[in-house]
């Protein structure tokens, strides 16, 4: 199948072949669906894992996982450092008055958004104040909504899964 389109002012002409494509997206919902479950058996940590430039941060077992499996390390740099000259979320969107961020990694069709917010709520993804966001223009990541909190714990800031809190 043969498709032109344009963003902006370039225009792409693109060939492809159905077969591969949907078995790719099977591949992806497979994927996310195994993500998903392999992230429900998270529900403490053993081990707190530090950013080697960012000491500040640190991250669990379930927030390591979702980066091996996801191949998503740069989701955890992001949060550590910031991407595309713009500083990371620490300490900006965990001010020390309110201890806790909620991470959303929106994914979908190869992009991503990174958000931290104050509250969310699933109905209303306008709900809660916004902290932080950067948008990712290109990733593999499995497509969906991930969740994550980022919690102050001292001087340290911990990412981890829902499950994990």
């Amino acid at each position: 199948m043969a498709t032109y389109y344009s963003e902006g002012r370039t225009n792409y002409f693109r060939v492809r072949d159905d077969a591969a494509f949907e078995a790719a997206l099977e591949t992806m919902t497979t994927k996310t669906q195994d993500l998903q479950t392999g992230l429900a058996q998270f529900t403490t940590t053993e081990t707190w894992h530090r950013h080697s430039l960012n000491r500040r941060l640190l991250w669990t077992d379930g927030a390591q996982y979702f980066a091996d499996q996801a191949e998503a390390w740069w989701f955890i740099d992001a949060v550590a450092l910031g991407v595309y000259g713009k500083p990371g979320p620490i300490p900006l969107a965990v001010p020390e008055q309110d201890h806790f961020g909620i991470v959303l990694l929106d994914v979908g069709d190869g992009k991503a958004t990174i958000q931290v917010r104050s509250d969310y709520d699933e109905n209303d993804d306008t709900a809660g104040h916004l902290l932080w966001h950067t948008p990712i223009h290109s990733t593999d990541c499995p497509e969906g909504i991930w969740k994550f909190y980022l919690a102050a714990e001292g001087e340290h800031v911990v990412l981890l899964t829902p499950n994990e809190y």
